[in-house]
Parts: structure tokens; C-alpha cells; sequence
């Protein structure tokens, strides 16, 4: 069986094009906010969906790194829903 070598230039390649993907997607998100007038925390909330965004892109790391903000998102929004100072009824 052969082993799979990848090259410094073929890495460097993936990690350009992994990083502008995602500053597109973070533009698009930002872009979104601006447009809707919605609050600047909206910024860190919806990475799991800027994630997910990019992971259309370059669906290799995406998915890992989307389900990691995935949890985290979700962590963030149970702090902040725990922090208002009226309970929410269901």
C-alpha cells in the first residue's frame, strides 16, 4: 500500500483556501447583521451557522470545527437564556 504524502506547497494551498472560505463566511454573517440591525452577540452566537456555511466550502475541517462551535453555541445560548432577569415560560 502506498503511503499518501502531501506537500508543504499542497498544505499551504488547503490553508489559504480553508481561511478565505471562512472570511467569507464571516463577512456574509457580519453583512447579515448590519442589514437586519440585529445586536453585535449575534457575532459569536451564529458561528455554529457561519460554520456550517463554510462548510460547504471546504467540508473537511468545516465539519469538525462546526460541530466543536456547534456545542459551544449552544453552551453560550444556555448562559445567556440562565442570565435574563425574566424567566422564560413554556
Amino acid at each position: 500500500m502506498k503511503d499518501i504524502v502531501i506537500s508543504k506547497a499542497r498544505s499551504r494551498t488547503e490553508l489559504i483556501t480553508l481561511s478565505a472560505c471562512f472570511i467569507i463566511a464571516c463577512l456574509f454573517n457580519l453583512g447579515a447583521i448590519i442589514y437586519y440591525k440585529s445586536p453585535a452577540i449575534e457575532l459569536i452566537t451564529s458561528l455554529a451557522y457561519v460554520l456550517n456555511f463554510f462548510n460547504e466550502w471546504h467540508p473537511t475541517l468545516g465539519e469538525i470545527l462546526s460541530t466543536a462551535f456547534f456545542v459551544a453555541d449552544t453552551f453560550l445560548q444556555q448562559l445567556m437564556l440562565e442570565q435574563l432577569p425574566v424567566k422564560l415560560v413554556e
